[in-house]
C-alpha cells in the first residue's frame, strides 16, 4: 500500500506539471490567433505580445476583458475585422479593462487594426514614446475614460493618426503628451 500511495502522488505530480506547462504555452503568444469560434473569448489577464511575437484577432471575434486586463504590444498585433465582420473588444463587466498599449519597441510595420470596436477601456489605445501609430482603418474607441493617448515625450513628437475615432470618452478623446511640433 505504501507503493500505491507513492504512485498516487506521482500521478498527481505529473498532472500538476502538465497544467503548469499548459499555462506556460497559453501565456506565450507567438503566432497565436483568436477567431469567431469560441467567442466571446474571456480574457482574465493581460495578453503580452513580446518582441518578435505576433497575435492575430480575426473578423467576428469577440473578446471580453476582466478589470485591468488588456493587450500589451511589444511585437505585432493584427486585428483583421471587416466591414461585415468587425472585431469587438469590451469590458467583461462594469469595471474598465486597460485597453491596447503599444510600447515603443513594437513592430509598427507588421501591426494593423481594421474594423475594431474598443469599448469600456481605461485608455482605448496608448502609443508609447516615439512609436509610430499603427495602420488603422475604421477603429472606434467608445466609452473609454481616455480614447487615444500618444506619448511623444521621448520620441520625435510627430504622429499621423488616421482611421480612428473616439466617442463618448469620459475624460478626453485624443490626448498627446509631450511636445507637438
Amino acid at each position: 500500500t505504501a507503493h500505491h500511495k507513492k504512485r498516487r502522488r506521482h500521478k498527481h505530480h505529473k498532472a500538476r506539471e502538465i497544467r503548469v506547462e499548459a499555462k506556460r504555452r497559453r501565456k506565450r503568444q507567438s503566432g497565436f490567433e483568436y477567431t469567431r469560434a469560441g467567442s466571446p473569448h474571456a480574457i482574465a489577464e493581460s495578453i503580452i505580445i513580446k518582441a518578435g511575437e505576433s497575435v492575430t484577432i480575426q473578423g467576428g471575434a469577440r473578446m471580453t476583458f476582466a478589470a485591468g486586463a488588456g493587450i500589451d504590444v511589444h511585437g505585432s498585433l493584427i486585428i483583421a475585422g471587416t466591414d461585415t465582420d468587425p472585431v469587438y473588444l469590451t469590458a467583461a463587466g462594469s469595471t474598465r479593462w486597460s485597453g491596447i498599449h503599444f510600447f515603443e519597441v513594437f513592430d509598427s510595420a507588421a501591426t494593423s487594426l481594421s474594423f475594431v470596436n474598443i469599448t469600456g477601456a481605461e485608455v482605448g489605445i496608448t502609443i508609447d514614446r516615439g512609436a509610430e501609430f499603427p495602420t488603422a482603418k475604421s477603429v472606434v474607441v467608445d466609452g473609454a475614460r481616455k480614447g487615444v493617448v500618444v506619448d511623444t515625450q521621448k520620441g520625435d513628437g510627430l504622429h499621423r493618426i488616421t482611421g480612428v475615432s473616439a466617442a463618448n470618452s469620459l475624460d478626453s478623446g485624443f490626448t498627446i503628451l509631450g511636445e507637438v511640433p
